[in-house]
């Protein structure tokens, strides 16, 4: 888009889409086939391998009175720290009214789901095929493991460690496995 401001030396590749009002930062490098959506926000020193997807209106619906599923409004956007790595295939939605932030130097792995409103704590790793539902609040420093799944508006504290497959249905304390 005219209106995206991109940094100093970003490199964009093929066929990659910027929307409206994006904020690329200074030495990011957004590979193939990425498509950032309008208002999103990518810090410094990023980057983010192809075939990924910033921003879209994530899966959100409520039942309404008839029974029917009946989407909610999704106006909130990305933001994205300082030295992120995101990987290929990666799909992060945008906030239902406030962000959905990933804080500085955080890396995520291929094939990763990240939901509406979500915050990933700085220094974090989430490995391949993570999926994190709506809501979630995620410490600093916290490690999860390939194919585990987190529901809904769960809180897991700093420096935790999730299992390979694990399925977290509630909170989990800080420095706990």
């Amino acid at each position: 888009s005219d209106t995206a401001d991109i940094g100093t030396a970003v490199n964009i590749g093929r066929c990659s889409v910027i929307g409206d009002d994006v904020r690329i930062g200074a030495y990011t490098t957004i590979l193939d086939h990425v498509v950032i959506d309008n208002g999103c926000s990518v810090g410094d020193h990023c980057y983010v391998k192809s075939n990924t997807v910033i921003g879209n209106k994530g899966f959100g619906f409520e039942i309404d009175g008839e029974g029917r599923p009946s989407k909610f409004p999704q106006l909130g956007r990305v933001t994205i720290g300082n030295h992120v790595e995101i990987g290929a295939l990666n799909t992060i939605a945008r906030g239902s009214i406030d962000s959905t932030t990933i804080e500085d130097y955080v890396k995520t792995d291929d094939h990763v789901h990240i939901a509406h409103n979500v915050i990933l704590g700085e220094n974090s790793i989430v490995t391949a095929c993570a999926e994190i539902s709506g809501g979630v609040r995620i410490g600093s420093g916290c490690w999860l493991g390939p194919n585990c799944s987190v529901m809904n508006n769960v809180e897991i504290g700093s420096n935790a460690t999730v299992g390979i497959g694990a399925v977290i249905t509630r909170s989990v304390q800080a420095g706990t496995t």
